[in-house]
């Protein structure tokens, strides 16, 4: 048998909790998703530009172009998110090599070429840490070479992360105010019930059947108790007629007794008279006795 405090608490928390959690969760999938196509929509939006950009630099056939490249990459790659560009020149024999590139800062070293990765990172690849893709560099059907992008994935996580912590410290907080109103519910509910048991105990105690439980603010509940106030007359009406029927007998067996109590004195009455009267036969008899007697002698 559980309590009634403890079964509101566990019925709205066993509900709300686990809907609140999937709700949460189903937000922060799909702000994850939502971020990481951004990211990856502005990573493909980078990369068409920086290969249209690295065009006029992979035509000439000057020593210094791609110093000219790496510098230009420089200067317009504004993103926090960019850490590698790779600029991959086809050569007229169509071997590919490395022509210019761009590193974030100094710490982040320079890195493999993907030369031999161009297939596979045709499509976006999502990495631990990054995600990663190589275009082609195409102008009117020419291919030019192409263009290996790299851009971290770690402003994303942070964003997870304080979207997750913020989830949690809401679902703490739903939870506390659930359990609050839990509290607030079971106390109004419980409050007039406590009012009926403890009205229907001290009648009870008192067997004083003329008492009535008071109007609740619960129409359940108050209806409850005027259910139990009807009981309650018909209990005070069925003990009046009681009484009445037991006064009523009282007085049959009083009158009775009064009865049998005349009908006694009167018996002893007419016994004492009939005594009185053998009595005196005796005496009479006795004096005929001696009448006789003295009749006799003479």
């Amino acid at each position: 048998m559980t309590s009634s405090h403890r079964f509101i608490l566990t019925s709205i928390l066993g509900v709300a909790a686990p809907l609140l959690i999937i709700v949460l969760v189903s937000i922060i999938n799909i702000t994850e998703n939502q971020a990481k196509e951004q990211l990856e929509q502005s990573t493909s939006a980078w990369a068409k530009s920086l290969a249209k950009l690295s065009i006029p630099y992979l035509q000439q056939d000057e020593n210094n172009a791609h110093d000219q490249l790496k510098e230009q990459l420089t200067q317009l790659i504004t993103s926090p998110d960019i850490s590698y560009i790779h600029i991959y020149k086809k050569l007229k024999n169509n071997h590919i090599n490395y022509f210019s590139g761009f590193n974030k800062n100094a710490y982040f070293p320079s890195i493999p070429d993907k030369i031999t990765s161009i297939e596979l990172l045709s499509n976006i690849q999502h990495q631990q840490n990054y995600i990663e893709q190589i275009i082609k560099i195409e102008q009117n059907q020419v291919l030019y070479g192409y263009l290996y992008i790299q851009s971290s994935n770690k402003t994303l996580k942070r964003f997870i992360s304080k979207l997750t912590f913020i989830a949690i410290a809401f679902l703490i907080a739903s939870l506390l105010l659930l359990t609050m109103l839990a509290i607030i519910i079971n106390k109004k509910i419980n409050q007039p019930i406590t009012t009926i048991i403890e009205s229907v105990q001290t009648i009870s105690q008192k067997k004083d059947f003329s008492q009535r439980i008071a109007k609740l603010p619960l129409s359940e509940l108050d209806i409850l108790a005027r259910t139990i106030n009807i009981l309650l007359n018909r209990i005070e009406s069925h003990i009046v007629k009681q009484n009445e029927i037991h006064h009523q007998a009282l007085q049959k067996n009083n009158n009775l007794t009064e009865k049998v109590n005349a009908r006694t004195d009167a018996l002893k009455q007419s016994n004492q008279e009939l005594l009185s009267t053998l009595e005196k036969l005796h005496q009479f008899q006795g004096h005929l006795v001696e009448t006789e007697k003295m009749a006799s002698l003479g």
